[in-house]
């Protein structure tokens, strides 16, 4: 039976927390790459035909956890990566100053849909790369998505509209989702369960403070990674 290994950025944390509670999910590994901030800045390169990670932490982290330098292609891998949005709903600017043209009220600057399209395919650049890279080189990869807004996002918690940061969180879903059909690659979306009505995390899902004691501003816990590992599993299948 081949390996499934499920990596990524920070929202790996929440997966391995709830592989305890996951039996069936005992054959598989998850180990975080680093940061997501490091999305941000090219991260892989092809080199030889191997897909090698550039990011040191990143490569450090590969290293550490699989032995090999490169994504290997003898296992499935899941890569959480490319539905982290708080780096577009997280400016200040969405907490009243503008809002996306559908939702922009008196005062508020309109923001087109165009435009918040950009942002994301701007913020998603070197996560393309990686997996377009990946597909290049015959992986057999899937993509695991981030939970939903949370309620608590520190942009509600300002007076924010949360259907403000919900709605640019759809279209730059929409964007990914659409790259990643394009590229021929299976996604496993957030449980639906674990969202209210309004489509924002429920608070029984939602991590609690940091290590510095500080509130988690966006992540899930290890209720929520159980639930998603449950669906990866159901979706994906613990490769024979």
């Amino acid at each position: 039976m081949s390996q499934l290994t499920i990596t990524g950025n920070s929202h790996t944390i929440a997966l391995n927390q709830g592989l305890g509670q996951v039996p069936e999910a005992a054959g598989v590994t998850v180990f975080g790459l680093g940061a997501g901030v490091y999305e941000t800045e090219a991260f892989s390169a092809t080199e030889a035909g191997r897909v090698v990670l550039t990011q040191p932490v990143y490569a450090e982290n590969l290293v550490r956890f699989t032995g090999q330098d490169h994504i290997a292609p003898d296992r499935l891998w899941g890569i959480c990566m490319g539905t982290h949005n708080p780096r577009l709903y997280g400016d200040r600017i969405w907490t009243g100053a503008a809002a996306p043209s559908a939702l922009a009220g008196d005062g508020q600057r309109p923001v087109s849909s165009g435009l918040i399209d950009r942002m994301a395919d701007e913020d998603q650049r070197h996560i393309r790369a990686f997996l377009t890279r990946l597909k290049d080189a015959g992986i057999r990869f899937f993509v695991i998505s981030a939970p939903p807004v949370r309620a608590d996002h520190q942009n509600i918690v300002r007076g924010a509209d949360p259907e403000v940061l919900l709605e640019i969180d759809r279209r730059s879903r929409a964007r990914f989702r659409g790259f990643l059909d394009g590229l021929g690659v299976d996604f496993v979306d957030f449980p639906p369960e674990t969202a209210d009505a309004q489509g924002l995390l429920r608070p029984e899902y939602a991590a609690g403070l940091l290590k510095n004691g500080k509130r988690d501003p966006h992540h899930g816990n290890a209720e929520y990674g159980a639930l998603m590992l449950r669906r990866i599993l159901a979706e994906v299948g613990q490769p024979a």
